[in-house]
C-alpha cells in the first residue's frame, strides 16, 4: 500500500489479504479451546497495530487508518461471537469450566501462604495438593512451597525475562525486514507472563500458562526465543549499517569546516580518505560526492555509530557547511544506508 501511493486498490486488497488471513487462523484454531482464539485474536491485533505504525501512521491519512483498525477489531470479535453459547458468562466463554471452583481454590492458597517457606497449614490441604499436580503453574508451585517471597521471586524473574527478551529485538528493530513476525514473538511471550500471572492469581478468567510451563508451551515458547535470537544477530549487523545525521556543531565549536587537500584521490577531484579540521580539531572520514545533490557526504566512525556529516563548499571561502535543505539531506542519508545495508534490513526514506 505504502510502495503504491495508498490508492484504493492497493488498500482494498491488501486489507481483504489481512482479514482472509485472519478468518483462516480462526478456522485452523477453532476446535481448540476459546483461550487460544482469544490470545491468536489479540496477538493479531497487535500485529496489525505495529504495522501501521512502521509503514502507515506517519504518511498516511489518520481518520482512514483508524477506521479501518476499527473494523479489523470489530472482524475478530464477530469471528470470536460464532463460539459464544447463550447463557454463557464472559467467565465461562473464556475459562472453559467452572472459574468460580478455580477462584476458591487459589484464595485458599493465597489465604494459606506464608511469608516464607511452605505453610503448615497448607501441607495437610490434600484438595490444593491435588490442584497443584495437575497444573503446570510454577508460580503457585513457587507460592505453596516458597511462600510469598518465593512467589515474589518468580514475578521479578518473569519481569526481567520479559525486559531480556524486548532488548533482542534490537534498538532499530523497526528496520528489520521480519520485524512483525520477532514482534508477534516477543508479545505472545509477553502475552503469557502478564496474562499469565493474573490469571494464576485468580484475577483474570483467562487460563493462559506461563512461559515454558507445560509441553505445548515449552515448544511454542522455544520457538519464539529461537526467533528473538536471530532478530539479536541480525540486530547487530542492522546497527552496524544505521547512520546518524550530523551536524558540523556536534563535533566542533563552528559551524565551518576545512578539508586537507593532501588526501584526496589522485586524478579523481575528490578525496576517499580524508582529514575534516575545525582549529585544533581534527577527524578522519570517508568520503564520497553525491553530484545529483551538489554535496560530499563525509562518514565519520564515532561512540560506535556511524556519523554522515553532509557539506557543501562555499566557493568564496573554500569552507564546507552543512548542507541546509532539509529534503536533501533525508534523501542522502536514505542513499547511503540503501547502498551499505544487509539483506535483513529495510531503510525508509524518512
Amino acid at each position: 500500500m505504502r510502495k503504491e501511493n495508498y490508492i484504493r486498490k492497493s488498500v482494498v486488497s491488501g486489507c481483504v489479504q489481512i482479514l482472509m488471513l485472519s478468518l483462516m487462523s480462526f478456522f485452523l484454531f477453532k476446535e481448540m479451546p476459546n483461550i487460544w482464539l482469544i490470545e491468536l485474536a489479540a496477538v493479531e491485533i497487535i500485529i496489525v497495530i505495529t504495522g501501521i505504525k512502521k509503514y502507515l501512521w506517519k504518511t498516511g491519512k489518520k481518520s482512514n487508518i483508524i477506521a479501518l483498525l476499527i473494523i479489523y477489531v470489530i472482524f475478530w470479535c464477530v469471528l470470536l461471537s460464532v463460539l459464544y453459547r447463550p447463557g454463557q458468562t464472559l467467565a465461562e466463554y473464556s475459562y472453559g469450566g467452572d472459574w468460580g471452583e478455580y477462584k476458591e481454590i487459589v484464595s485458599e492458597l493465597l489465604a494459606g501462604a506464608s511469608a516464607f517457606g511452605a505453610s503448615a497449614d497448607l501441607a495437610h490441604n490434600m484438595r490444593l495438593s491435588e490442584f497443584l499436580l495437575n497444573r503446570n503453574n510454577y508460580l503457585l508451585s513457587a507460592l505453596y512451597y516458597g511462600g510469598w517471597a518465593g512467589a515474589g521471586f518468580v514475578i521479578v524473574l518473569l519481569v526481567l525475562f520479559l525486559a531480556a527478551t524486548r532488548k533482542l529485538l534490537g534498538k532499530h528493530a523497526k528496520y528489520n525486514y521480519n520485524y512483525l513476525v520477532y514482534t508477534a514473538a516477543w508479545w505472545g511471550l509477553a502475552i503469557r507472563v502478564i496474562v499469565g500471572i493474573f490469571y494464576s492469581f485468580g484475577l483474570l478468567a483467562m487460563p493462559i500458562a506461563l512461559p515454558f510451563a507445560g509441553t505445548i508451551g515449552i515448544y511454542m515458547d522455544t520457538m519464539a526465543l529461537g526467533l528473538l535470537f536471530c532478530s539479536a544477530v541480525e540486530g547487530r549487523r542492522i546497527n552496524a549499517s544505521i547512520c546518524k545525521d550530523c551536524r558540523i556543531r556536534d563535533l566542533y565549536e563552528s559551524d565551518h569546516v576545512e578539508i586537507s587537500e593532501a588526501e584526496y584521490g589522485e586524478g579523481q577531484g575528490l578525496p576517499y580518505l580524508v582529514q575534516v579540521r575545525s582549529g585544533e580539531a581534527a577527524y578522519e572520514c570517508i568520503a564520497e560526492e553525491e553530484p545529483q545533490f551538489n554535496v560530499l557526504v563525509l562518514m565519520l566512525f564515532a561512540k560506535n555509530e556511524n556519523w554522515l556529516l553532509i557539506l557543501k563548499k562555499d566557493d568564496e571561502t573554500g569552507r564546507w557547511n552543512d548542507a541546509d535543505d532539509e529534503e536533501i539531506r533525508r534523501s542522502v542519508r536514505y542513499k547511503v544506508m540503501s547502498d551499505n545495508c544487509p539483506e535483513c534490513m529495510e531503510v525508509f526514506n524518512e
